[in-house]
């Protein structure tokens, strides 16, 4: 029994180095790697610019099986007006889990727009009448880090809507309380 006691004793310190990380694996010093997604945004682009479609292209692909239209601004501006069939992941929760319950298989066709591409040219302020005071720069608009972020989780057949969609007249069917 004491040689036993001893033996397990005298092992406890190689068992802890055995599971303790290498010193080259060390936690990472931020919870976001702004470096990777640098690369990452650089190399997507190319990919990008070969998947930017007009509002046309845009319903034609709309209309074939198994396209998914997805709208990732926030719930409340989704319910105020969106795009006839699109699904709501606002773009704060995505994750790799929320995105395969969504859209399980990562070969599937996804179309996104914004807020960018909506106004409302009967208004004064196309901001006022999308709930939304203020319009964003065209550098900072969500179609961007979507397309990056779904691209980072293995969905790569995305297609961003490069028009204009003016909600008083509309060239697509819209939804939501401001289209009726």
């Amino acid at each position: 029994m004491k040689l036993t006691s001893i033996l397990i004793l005298c092992a406890i310190p190689f068992v802890v180095i055995a599971i303790s990380p290498a010193e080259d694996q060390k936690e990472p010093v931020h919870a976001c790697d702004y470096d990777s997604f640098l690369d990452l945004a650089k190399r997507m682009q190319s990919h990008r610019d070969k998947h930017l479609v007009n509002a046309d292209k845009f319903m034609a692909m709309a209309l074939e099986p198994g396209t998914v239209i997805l709208d990732a601004r926030s719930e409340t501006h989704f319910e105020a007006v969106r795009i006839a069939g699109s699904v709501n992941l606002p773009y704060t929760s995505f994750s790799g889990q929320a995105l395969r319950e969504l859209i399980p298989d990562r070969s599937t066709r996804i179309l996104i727009y914004c807020r960018n591409n909506l106004i409302d040219s009967s208004k004064p302020s196309d901001g006022d009448a999308l709930d939304i005071p203020y319009r964003k720069g065209v550098n900072v608009g969500l179609n961007i880090p979507t397309a990056i972020t779904l691209y980072a989780y293995g969905y790569e057949n995305v297609w961003e809507l490069t028009s204009i969609i003016d909600i008083s007249k509309p060239k697509m069917k819209l939804a939501g309380r401001l289209a009726e």
